[in-house]
């Protein structure tokens, strides 16, 4: 038996009540050798709570409601629990599951009941007796007449709706898509225009955008967070913590089940989930609205859009776009409508991705939105090696401006990953590896910096192959190789044109007369090879979603989405071409940003990765690929020579 979350005995925040404990107790006792699932206080449809869930293969899913009616009237109260509340949870929890073909197919494909557990009456004390409280009512004597798991059994068998004749037991997939049905915030869904089996989104309905993207012929998986990262979720403290995590881990979902959980609790408090990008904000929303967690007291919004609505909400003129220096404009009025008084919203929680992606200011900006600073919550979550645009290297960790704030002893770091083959993983492990041991050689302080390339372990079993660096002479080359790659990784490796990305630092270098995006495009269109230019369309997560034949994008605007196979070029574009110790500072703050951009390229990829680079001489970048398969040819060379097969 297993419960969800494990340590629920110790987590105040889910309020189980003394009764709830004493039954989860004697399930416990006599049920412990099972092979059940209990998953424990779900609010996941309109209000309606889940307080204990059973789920297992004789049973199906069970859940069982804790209810304290506050009423004389014995015998109305259940003819209104009968007639009417009965029928909305079934009504609700069926188009729940009709959302999903493996778990609804006219009907619900597995046994199916529902228990209220009225924890304050006892049933010999009622003077009325029928059939829905003979099988669906649960009371206190009910449970403390239990001397095995039979007795229960027979309880349970009586409050079953359903009991299919075709059921035998529940896939893998049926149980992590009925966990995604109703407790979403443990769980990370996946979306992509790929036909693999596992399971796709059923009927077409424009009033459910799950239907919508099943009518769009979008593939769904969903996979499981970690017992450590569900004790995370219910164990939110007042005060602030730090969430590091590398790319791939879960952090976002994390983060936004955190905010989701606080804004449950706090319905008369506004939580506010940001972040920098709008793909990134866009597919949080994405996972909110099919997941059914949008709360009208949970906001999120990119910073720029939390600056607009700010300051239009509360009648202070500002304009949506601009030049180059508007953004920079728009904050300087903020801040300034903030210390004036003028900006009268405040939040009672406050949770920001990317947090690597927030210059310092900005951050404490956000801070000085807290509505009560003696009782707050605070969550931050990035990944400092994406650090892309320098902000921590150029100022220091942003999340240090407030010495009223000390992350020093909040700090969780998740070491999990949900994305990589064990091929893909060991890759990035040694790119890491490799990278640190070059910045060292230069005499850049990073490498020093243990929450750099955190190493994390797959949660996945499946081997692909190491990813190949491929090295060309010429431009013309390097393009043709390109081309060969994509139509290798689609038609030997069977991989749809559509989670194929082909990435690159930047469309052009003036200086060096190099334009890999143009040639890129022209190469595409003379080989007939369906894609979708990220680069044309400013709706990156649109383009993501919509997305038909290979991806073409820069590295920036792939940051936060994912492919089964990435193809990497472009790299005679960064600047310095060379390197050393003794190069100027700025030079090394340069290649530590595009260190950091190849860190943030290579980890789109779950299976496949080719990286197609100009072989010139005293390149940093070729010598850090090669550096990576150096250690990878090592390691491997290690673990064979300790099994046996070298002499």
């Amino acid at each position: 038996m297993k419960f969800v979350p494990g340590n629920y005995e110790s987590v105040q925040a889910l309020g189980l009540s003394s009764n709830e404990k004493k039954f989860l107790k004697t399930l416990k006792e006599h049920c412990n050798n099972l092979e059940a699932i209990i998953l424990l206080k779900l609010l996941p449809i309109n209000n309606l709570k889940l307080d204990i869930c059973w789920i297992d293969n004789e049973m199906g899913f069970l859940p069982i409601i804790t209810v304290n009616p506050n009423t004389t009237n014995i015998e109305q109260m259940f003819s209104v629990y009968e007639n009417i509340i009965l029928k909305k949870y079934v009504n609700d929890l069926e188009n729940k599951f009709m959302n999903f073909k493996s778990l609804y197919n006219n009907g619900i494909v597995f046994p199916f009941g529902i228990i209220f557990f009225f924890e304050n009456l006892k049933r010999n004390s009622l003077k009325i007796s029928n059939r829905f409280i003979e099988n669906h009512c649960l009371f206190l004597d009910d449970i403390a007449s239990w001397n095995n798991y039979k007795d229960i059994q027979k309880k349970f068998r009586k409050a079953l709706l359903t009991r299919p004749e075709s059921f035998k037991s529940f896939t893998d997939a049926q149980l992590k898509n009925m966990k995604f049905a109703v407790c979403p915030e443990y769980t990370i869904p996946k979306i992509s225009t790929e036909e693999v089996g596992q399971d796709s989104w059923g009927r077409s309905d424009k009033k459910s955008l799950l239907r919508k993207i099943a009518k769009d012929n979008f593939d769904f998986k969903t996979l499981e967070l970690t017992d450590e990262q569900i004790d995370m979720i219910n164990n939110i403290k007042f005060g602030h913590e730090l969430i590091l995590a590398g790319a791939g881990s879960g952090k976002t979902v994390l983060l936004t089940s955190r905010a989701f959980r606080v804004a449950k609790a706090f319905p008369e408090k506004d939580i506010l989930l940001t972040c920098y990008n709008s793909p990134l904000a866009e597919s949080v929303k994405l996972f909110l609205d099919i997941s059914g967690m949008s709360l009208r007291n949970l906001k999120n919004k990119t910073f720029h859009g939390l600056l607009v609505e700010l300051l239009e909400n509360n009648g202070i003129p500002c304009f949506r776009t601009g030049d180059d220096g508007y953004f920079e404009k728009l904050f300087n009025t903020a801040v300034e409508a903030l210390e004036q008084g003028k900006i009268e919203n405040r939040f009672y929680g406050i949770f920001i991705d990317e947090i690597q992606d927030f210059k310092p200011e900005w951050y404490e900006f956000l801070t000085r939105l807290i509505e009560n600073k003696k009782e707050y919550i605070i969550n931050i979550c990035g990944d400092k090696t994406q650090d892309i645009r320098g902000i921590i290297a150029e100022n220091g960790e942003p999340w240090n401006i407030v010495e009223e704030i000390d992350y020093k002893d909040s700090k969780n770091i998740l070491k999990r990953n949900f994305r990589y083959s064990k091929h893909m993983n060991n890759f990035i492990k040694a790119f890491g590896h490799a990278s640190q041991s070059l910045l060292k050689k230069l005499d850049i302080k990073q490498y020093e910096d243990e929450e750099l390339f955190i190493r994390s372990e797959t949660v996945f079993d499946i081997k692909t192959e190491y990813p190949e660096i491929l090295k060309t002479i010429k431009f013309d080359v390097e393009i043709n190789k390109v081309i060969e790659c994509i139509v290798d990784i689609h038609n030997k490796k069977n991989i749809p044109y559509s989670e194929i990305a082909i990435l690159f630092p930047y469309r052009k270098n003036e200086y060096k007369k190099y334009y890999p995006y143009y040639y890129l495009l022209k190469a595409l269109d003379e080989k007939g090879i369906p894609y979708t230019d990220f680069c044309a369309n400013e709706n990156g997560l649109s383009s993501y979603y919509n997305r038909r034949g290979a991806v073409v994008s820069t590295i920036n605007k792939s940051k936060g989405l994912d492919f089964q196979a990435v193809i990497l070029f472009g790299l005679h574009g960064l600047y310095p071409n060379k390197i050393d110790r003794n190069s100027s500072k700025e030079n090394k703050k340069i290649f530590l940003r595009h260190v950091n951009l190849l860190y943030t390229a290579i980890t789109r990829a779950s299976k496949y990765l080719s990286v197609v680079i100009l072989d010139s001489p005293n390149n940093p970048y070729l010598r850090l690929f090669d550096d990576t398969q150096l250690i990878l040819k090592k390691v491997h060379k290690k673990k064979t020579k300790k099994r046996g097969y070298m002499k």
